[in-house]
């Protein structure tokens, strides 16, 4: 008997853990559906859309189609707002024009929802400033020269809120990597470094994958890593 409650209660957690997986999916899927209506409508990125103020749907970009979290140009936090004042995700947002140094992301404010639960984020910034000239700094700050020195750009960067210190970005990693190679596999290749979806692990240490995400490929998902500590990027 109490073999069979063991038994039944760790296959409900189970699939309590693939539905929040595949709740996952779904909301970076409706994120990126968002973003591609919104390019096709005003032919523009949002939260760097120059004439965003123009059309009433926030504080406007500069159009260089880099999303930096910079004081004086907080594009990555005027994202959410551009696509809500859209209508093409729901929930009512803000940005400001300007901010100072690691002002809080809060969720329903200038950060998307996720039904993930956990205090997990959706975060749209530019990764690899160091890469370039451009793209001034608070954008991450562990991907200075983008994900493994392979590929920069904008890209959702999805983890677990940090401490205040971080202002609520999701520096940190939330999924097991079994559970990051299951999503890496739906979504795109099943490979950490390369493709559309990038695993890599909490912050610029090495968990979740055998390699920082400032090192060079190749790069391979981490096994003996038994923490819950990979975090996505999602170009």
């Amino acid at each position: 008997l109490i073999g069979l409650i063991v038994a039944g209660v760790v296959g409900g957690q189970t699939l309590v853990n693939q539905a929040k997986l595949r709740g996952l999916i779904a909301d970076i899927n409706k994120y990126e559906v968002a973003t591609n209506a919104f390019r096709l409508e005003y032919d523009a990125l949002p939260g760097d859309f120059r004439r965003a103020d123009d059309f009433g749907l926030g504080v406007s970009g500069n159009g260089d189609k880099q999303l930096t979290d910079h004081s004086s140009n907080p594009e990555a936090l005027c994202y959410v707002v551009h696509l809500s004042n859209a209508g093409l995700y729901e929930g009512n947002y803000s940005c400001p024009s300007s901010y100072g140094t690691h002002t809080l992301l809060q969720v329903g404010v200038n950060k998307l929802r996720v039904n993930y639960g956990g205090n997990i984020s959706f975060y749209v910034h530019y990764t690899g400033f160091g890469a370039t000239t451009k793209a001034p700094t608070h954008n991450h700050s562990w991907t200075p020269n983008g994900l493994y020195r392979n590929w920069y750009g904008n890209a959702l960067e999805i983890g677990r809120s940090d401490t205040p210190s971080g202002g609520g970005r999701g520096w940190n990693g939330f999924l097991s990597v079994k559970d990051a190679q299951s999503i890496d596999s739906k979504m795109d290749d099943g490979e950490p470094g390369i493709g559309k979806l990038v695993v890599t692990g909490t912050n610029n240490i090495t968990t979740c994958t055998d390699k920082r995400i400032t090192q060079t490929l190749p790069v391979a998902f981490n096994f003996t890593d038994t923490t819950s500590r990979c975090r996505l990027f999602y170009k």
